[in-house]
């Protein structure tokens, strides 16, 4: 009966830690279109959490109307960075301006979270 108990323990300790780790873990892919990482990133619970509201020259700069838009660069090749939240974690995504068509949403370049 008591290794019962501690196998179960044991099993049941691991499925809450990797649970935990999935609640953490962010599918991105370099090169994919904000819109579409936003929609995916929204689905699996993510939620917009910029620090200030857009200006309407990031608005412009990003060819988005998305929540999670923080910041653009106004010069270079077109930085634009979208924060989101979700169980106090807070996960940033920089995008580039697409070069073949710059009026168009920004691509992924990289993300990071921060607890």
């Amino acid at each position: 009966m008591r290794w019962t108990l501690v196998l179960t323990s044991l099993v049941l300790g691991g499925f809450a830690a990797t649970a935990k780790a999935d609640s953490t873990r962010v599918v991105l892919q370099s090169g994919q279109s904000i819109v579409q990482a936003n929609a995916s990133l929204t689905a699996s619970g993510w939620l917009p959490a910029p620090q200030r509201p857009a200006l309407d020259f990031e608005k412009s700069l990003s060819g988005t109307d998305l929540q999670a838009l923080a910041s653009c660069s106004g010069t270079g090749p077109g930085f634009c960075r979208y924060d989101y939240q979700r169980d106090g974690q807070r996960l940033f995504v920089v995008t580039v301006a697409d070069g073949a068509q710059p009026q168009k949403a920004g691509i992924v370049t990289r993300w990071w979270t921060e607890p």
